[in-house]
């Protein structure tokens, strides 16, 4: 049966380009703190730590954000490639779709980033 997914040299190389992006993207600091309360719950009430909106770079940090050192560098991360790299939330860490994403998904998942970044850097 013929591959037909990326090559690993294919993957390696986009994995390489991908993290220079996310690098100097947050090497340009459009990090802006968010105050507003209202913007940080999503429809369904539940609060968010941080968010971007859709074609703006800026990442905003949201109240939960300051409350949870845990997962801080974890939502910079996640947030700063949807900014930088285009990505989108195709699945959480926590949900059971993220393992059944197929070869080629994790490049666009922003959580599938901040996974690896953890595993590459687990103090942070």
């Amino acid at each position: 049966m013929a591959n037909v997914g990326p090559s690993s040299d294919f993957k390696i190389r986009l994995l390489q380009i991908s993290l220079r992006l996310l690098q100097q993207g947050l090497l340009d600091n459009q990090i802006y703190l968010n105050a507003s309360v209202a913007d940080c719950t999503t429809n369904s009430g539940q609060q968010v730590g941080a968010y971007v909106n859709g074609g703006n770079p800026i990442i905003n940090l949201c109240p939960v954000w300051f409350n949870r050192p845990d997962v801080q560098s974890w939502a910079i991360i996640h947030e700063a490639t949807h900014v930088y790299l285009g990505t989108v939330d195709l699945s959480y860490v926590w949900q059971d779709s993220y393992s059944e994403l197929n070869s080629f998904q994790p490049f666009l998942n922003a959580d599938s980033y901040s996974a690896l970044i953890d595993c590459l850097c687990p103090e942070y």
